[in-house]
């Protein structure tokens, strides 16, 4: 069965405010079983350039959230593209008590990753094959809280799609706005409605920076994301990007806690110019220290995005009994460095699927 996932951290709140058992707890609330679909989201058709990234495993398999920052390249959740060692641990000091932190192993091999650009997953999907999967430098073996960011490098570009723009030079406020767009749950609790692009909007920022359950690098949201929504955009009034979607409450949807981009400015910058570059074509200005100024997607060119390294095959569906699970938590450094990995992989941390038609959803941590 397809799972979704969420990174299993099982977050409490307070009466003082947000605190969080850590990235730890059960086995349902490890980083690795986290992942959210956007809770009471709409189902949305305009929105092309978020995607679903999925992990093909006879065993296995697993579903994520992406969304496109150039012509080949897909920005989404670390957790989404290998396996965690310590799934049940925490973020290291921002969970004080625990003894060691989650951390994610060697990615996947490209090879077993696609990327799905339908709004409903599993259906007659366009389906772009992966060439290479790029994490921060030094991040494998070590805390993926902070670090929970990865970019994939696509056998061929897609046209007819517009890259969103990042916001890297400045990070999210407290009480800013933004919108959620995601293939997790639109509920809370067992996971029967992932695998179907979403959005929603007026959704708010609650807190960024260190708190009991988030590093530096890191901020919380009040509500929005669900399992399957891990790797998904937080997206600014202007349409820039503010966030990747890392973990959080799989049960509640609430408390969602999203890696911050500014804190890797350097190592996404240099991924979207190479991308520019070996494309043939100008790089956006926010790679290139400019404000680029709010973007909107256009609509997918069917006929040139066939001819991007798509196939009509479509993962088979198996029917699976849903579980429920809680968002986990990603630690690590900001390099500006990235590590590729193509061809035979080893990596297994792989964002559990969400199938459009037959959800089996794994949470995300």
């Amino acid at each position: 069965m397809i799972r979704s996932r969420v990174f299993a951290a099982a977050l409490l709140l307070s009466a003082v405010g947000l605190s969080a058992v850590g990235c730890a707890g059960g086995a349902d609330d490890s980083p690795r079983h986290l992942s959210s679909p956007v809770l009471d989201g709409v189902r949305d058709e305009v929105h092309t350039g978020v995607v679903a990234v999925y992990h093909a495993s006879d065993t296995d398999p697993e579903l994520c959230s992406g969304f496109v920052i150039g012509g080949d390249l897909v920005l989404t959740a670390r957790h989404c593209v290998g396996p965690l060692d310590n799934p049940s641990g925490g973020c290291g000091e921002a969970d004080a008590g625990d003894a060691a932190p989650t951390t994610p192993a060697e990615p996947w091999a490209a090879t077993t990753l696609t990327v799905h650009l339908e709004t409903a997953f599993g259906s007659a999907a366009k389906i772009v094959r992966v060439a290479e999967v790029h994490t921060l430098d030094g991040s494998t073996g070590k805390p993926i809280c902070g670090s929970d960011v990865a970019v994939l490098r696509l056998a061929k570009p897609l046209d007819g799609i517009t890259p969103y723009p990042l916001r890297v030079d400045a990070p999210p406020t407290a009480a800013e706005t933004f919108s959620a767009i995601g293939y997790g749950a639109s509920a809370g609790g067992p996971d029967t409605t992932s695998g179907i692009r979403r959005s929603r909007d007026g959704l708010h920022v609650s807190s960024v920076g260190v708190s009991t359950s988030t590093t530096d690098g890191e901020w919380i949201a009040d509500t929005g994301p669900c399992a399957g929504d891990s790797g998904s955009p937080a997206i600014d009034a202007r349409g820039f990007v503010i966030g990747v979607m890392s973990r959080g409450s799989k049960a509640t949807c609430t408390s969602m806690i999203y890696e911050r981009l500014d804190t890797h400015a350097a190592f996404l910058r240099a991924e979207v110019i190479a991308s520019a570059t070996r494309l043939g074509v100008d790089p956006p200005a926010w790679a290139t220290g400019a404000d680029a100024g709010p973007t909107e997607d256009v609509g997918l060119d069917a006929t040139s995005t066939a001819d991007a390294a798509t196939t009509d095959a479509t993962p088979d569906a198996a029917t699976s009994t849903p579980e429920s699970s809680s968002a986990g938590c990603a630690v690590g450094g900001s390099r500006s460095r990235s590590r590729s990995r193509s061809g035979a992989g080893v990596g297994h941390f792989a964002i559990a699927g969400i199938l459009g038609l037959v959800i089996a959803r794994r949470r995300r941590r």
